[in-house]
């Protein structure tokens, strides 16, 4: 009873490692996805001023996300894409992140306006299935060497469980059908995995600086005039949806004909020409809704001190 807690433990320690790996990869995205966007739209135009620069910058966008779709497809998927996968085939196929990853990072990049969240979800969905399968190799090579040497020792059995987190994907294999694992087992796997993966996220925010912030907005008091342009913005947003709704079925019909025709480059140049007109006459409309809030209370909290 002894020996078998002492290989539970083991086993959590494993899944804490893993937890920690996934931490580590999505703060990392998230870091390059900021420094990214801070080098092209910040640091550059300090050197390069230009009234036309966010149009020649979202051209130039367009020209390699066309030139990549062309070659490796039209990554990243959609948001409910790559949740409809998962639902639909129990998995994702986390073989195809680094692509995944590199195309989020030119969208990105280029000011792309849906943030790294469609991106952002594909990675976890391919890391979360990557997870689920380290588990059950690990797993399957604790039982299988404890069966064959059940004098094995821990640190020995933990280096060769360790070891898979390093395999490439197509040799993450093992028997299914061999594996005694219990439901509260797999429970406890994730939990420790998630808590450890967060504490390690915080810690690297702590000792690297925040690669994501949210921004927080001050409370104040409200007046009658305050109150009631409250309800107009609630009206105006509700229109500005259906408003988006529309948009959207119209452009997804016309870039849908433009990729039947095998147009990527062509289809993409264009999108990013439409994004850089709207991003010169409305900045506020680029990247996502967070990021240009903390940008705009930075640049209002300057001009007032």
């Amino acid at each position: 009873m002894k020996e078998q807690m002492s290989n539970r433990t083991l086993f959590l320690y494993f899944t804490s490692l893993t937890g920690a790996v996934i931490a580590g990869i999505v703060w990392l995205y998230l870091k390059v996805a900021n420094v990214g966007i801070t080098v092209i739209w910040e640091m550059v135009p300090v050197y390069i001023d230009s009234k036309y620069y966010t149009v020649l910058m979202c051209l130039g966008g367009g020209v390699l996300i066309g030139l990549f779709h062309r070659v490796y497809g039209p990554y990243p998927e959609r948001m409910a894409d790559s949740v409809k996968r998962v639902k639909d085939t129990g998995t994702y196929p986390y073989r195809k992140l680094p692509m995944i990853v590199s195309a989020s990072f030119l969208s990105l990049f280029f000011g792309g306006a849906v943030g790294p969240e469609s991106g952002l979800v594909s990675l976890l969905l391919g890391l979360c299935c990557w997870a689920m399968d380290q588990f059950g190799l690990a797993r399957w090579k604790m039982e299988t060497l404890i069966a064959g040497n059940p004098y094995i020792r821990k640190k020995e059995l933990f280096r060769v469980m360790a070891a898979g987190l390093f395999l490439p994907p197509d040799q993450i294999v093992y028997d299914k059908g061999k594996i005694s694992w219990k439901r509260k087992e797999q429970i406890a796997s994730g939990i420790t995995a998630g808590l450890t993966g967060l504490a390690v996220y915080e810690l690297l925010n702590f000792c690297f600086g925040r690669c994501l912030a949210v921004p927080h907005l001050h409370g104040g008091v409200l007046i009658l005039r305050d109150k009631v342009a409250v309800i107009l913005l609630v009206i105006v947003g509700i229109a500005a949806g259906y408003l988006y709704l529309i948009f959207q079925k119209a452009s997804s019909w016309f870039f849908g004909k433009l990729r039947e025709k095998n147009l990527a480059v062509f289809n993409a140049v264009l999108g990013g020409l439409v994004l850089g007109l709207i991003g010169s006459a409305l900045p506020m409309t680029m990247f996502s809704g967070g990021n240009n809030i903390q940008r705009r209370l930075i640049q209002l909290a300057n001009d007032f001190y």
